[in-house]
């Protein structure tokens, strides 16, 4: 029986510079949620005199973030922001978000930490930490971190819902289910969580309801390729041969490194007789993910192997 792999995704969504941010991904200067809580240290300091430089700065580090995913140059740009104001706590925070988009989650751990002690209210950098310890597999660990800021913004749907993933992944599929279901409340149009919804409903048997709720996430999110991803694995359980092959196609071509999908692609070809095809993809694998080329490796070839007669010796 072969073995198709899903993908649960941590909501990290994009919106344009000049739209308010409400995810707690990058904020802009003036205008994260913190700042109606508590005064920043930029207030709270008299000796410092706010100049448009460091928001500018800010603003363009942002805009390199969200616009060209260009995260190193974004990162030169906060600390430039940083240098002409050091009281820029979203400058930092903003550091911390880059860090965790190219992988740097030891260092960005350490930021959100560092802003929580200064600010214990900075919703946003308790959801991060949350998120950075879930990326780096420590579910437990970010349990506590999504539940201070749950408890500070309780209605931030990113946080519900990264914080039903983390719930999911430590097996209280019941209880991720319901913070799910809080988040598509709040709003409706939320992909991310319709998709962590139809996953949690499928690792609890009920495929069914499993296969609406990821078809919602892909009509409002078609270029994501997890969504395409984990729409393929629902479909196949169905039997759904062709249109799982169709989504996982477009998933490669979308993320041509997504190791889950390549194998799910692979898999598809050999089930359908396409061993060359099948073998190309392996191929492509080896290079994203080598442990999971070697599995599919023993798909491919593995019926192939036969037990040889032992040498007679008479």
């Amino acid at each position: 029986m072969k073995k198709l792999y899903l993908f649960l995704a941590i909501i990290t969504l994009s919106f344009t510079v000049n739209a308010q941010l409400k995810s707690n991904d990058f904020l802009l200067e003036g205008r994260s949620n913190f700042s109606n809580e508590k005064k920043s240290a930029n207030s709270e300091n008299k000796g410092s005199t706010e100049t448009p430089d460091f928001v500018k700065l800010n603003e363009a580090g942002v805009k390199k973030a969200l616009v060209e995913k260009n995260y190193p140059e974004a990162i030169v740009l906060f600390n430039q922001a940083i240098e002409a104001n050091p009281n820029c706590f979203v400058c930092r925070y903003n550091i911390g978000r880059s860090q965790v988009k190219i992988g740097k989650l030891n260092e960005a751990a350490e930021i959100f930490r560092k802003l929580i002690e200064q600010w214990p209210d900075f919703a946003n950098a308790h959801s991060s930490l949350g998120e950075t310890l879930s990326e780096k597999g420590l579910f437990r660990e970010s349990l506590a971190s999504y539940e201070k800021a749950l408890s500070l913004s309780p209605d931030d749907c990113t946080t519900l819902t990264n914080y039903a993933l983390s719930l999911q992944n430590v097996g209280e599929y019941k209880k991720a289910l319901e913070y799910l279901d809080k988040a598509l409340k709040i709003d409706p149009d939320l992909a991310e969580a319709h998709s962590n919804r139809g996953l949690t409903l499928f690792v609890m048997g009920r495929q069914k309801d499993a296969l609406v709720s990821m078809k919602k996430a892909f009509q409002l999110r078609p270029e994501v390729p997890e969504i395409r991803n984990n729409l393929g694995v629902i479909l196949d359980h169905f039997g759904k041969k062709k249109e799982a092959l169709k989504h996982f196609e477009e998933a490669v071509r979308l993320k041509p490194d997504y190791a889950e999908a390549q194998y799910n692609l692979a898999l598809c070809y050999l089930e359908r007789g396409d061993r060359d095809a099948a073998y190309r993809q392996m191929k492509t694998l080896e290079e994203s993910n080598f442990e999971l080329a070697q599995q599919l490796k023993g798909a491919i070839w593995g019926k192939y192997v036969v037990n040889a007669p032992s040498p007679n010796n008479d």
